[in-house]
């Protein structure tokens, strides 16, 4: 089958991090890289000869913040997360950024000021393979088909 699969990177790096919380080397955290490579693997040996593309938010203000932010609705339904583990894994995620990109060669998208969510809505709209999309969100139920 001519498809594509369509990773949303922020959703399976915060979950790499709880799975694996706690984890380090050398004084460093390594809970998202280690979760992350682990749920590579499974993923890999589940879509073997998939090609797969990481989308990243692109941090910043967007234009649902903008949108919303009067109402203070925008992600108000989520759980509180610690700061101190939301700044692990924002540590961690330029490295796996790298590594994902310059040592196992997968292709990362990156829109700065736009979230992972939209581009991957844009791209399984536009892309003409079958596109599989990899993620915990419940926004991308809308795309199902």
């Amino acid at each position: 089958m001519n498809q594509v699969l369509l990773i949303d990177a922020n959703n399976l790096s915060h979950r790499a991090h709880w799975s694996r919380r706690g984890l380090s080397s050398r004084g460093r955290p390594t809970s998202v890289l280690a979760g992350t490579l682990s749920m590579l693997a499974t993923i890999a040996r589940k879509m073997p000869d998939t090609p797969m593309v990481w989308v990243w938010d692109g941090g910043g203000t967007t234009w649902r913040h903008k949108l919303l932010a009067k109402r203070g609705t925008y992600k108000g339904g989520r759980r509180t997360t610690n700061q101190a583990d939301y700044e692990l894994v924002e540590q961690q995620m330029p490295v796996l950024r790298s590594f994902l990109k310059d040592v196992m060669g997968f292709r990362n998208v990156l829109i700065p000021g736009v979230e992972a969510d939209d581009v991957i809505g844009v791209l399984s709209q536009a892309l003409p393979q079958h596109v599989v999309i990899y993620s915990g969100g419940r926004d991308f139920f809308q795309l199902v088909s």
